[in-house]
């Protein structure tokens, strides 16, 4: 990240597109999350669409779900990323390895589930969920 050739190389709109990624991994992936990281993710995005990039998969969820990320992204151990690559190998199998909204929404529902913080006093008698 800190080659200044590399930057030199670069078109302007590029150079843009480059500086916000270098915003979003210093201002919102670390062990704090900026203030303003809506603002970082939008900029990041609009200089994305400059340079034509597509939005990937991930990329869409980065934005739909930033409410989703905590505080201290840093602080994620090696065993809660172990566990995502888990699960979405599961998912992938399921989905034969098509990568697709339906795949992300899948994951991101029983991310949901799991978390969810509502305690009932009764309980299911079949172990269906739909």
């Amino acid at each position: 990240m800190a080659d200044r050739n590399f930057t030199k190389c670069l078109t302007p709109n590029e150079a843009a597109a480059w500086v916000s990624f270098q915003d979003v991994v210093h201002n919102f992936l670390g062990n704090r999350k900026s203030p303003d990281f809506k603002q970082i993710i939008d900029s990041l995005l609009q200089n994305y669409y400059k340079i034509g990039a597509r939005m990937s998969l991930k990329i869409h969820f980065l934005h739909s779900y930033l409410e989703f990320f905590p505080e201290n992204l840093g602080d994620t151990s090696d065993e809660q990323g172990e566990r995502l690559h888990q699960d979405l190998a599961k998912i992938e199998k399921r989905y034969q390895g098509f990568w697709d909204e339906g795949m992300m929404s899948d994951y991101c529902w029983t991310l949901m589930r799991e978390t969810d913080p509502k305690q009932y006093k009764r309980l299911s008698s079949t172990a269906l969920h739909f």
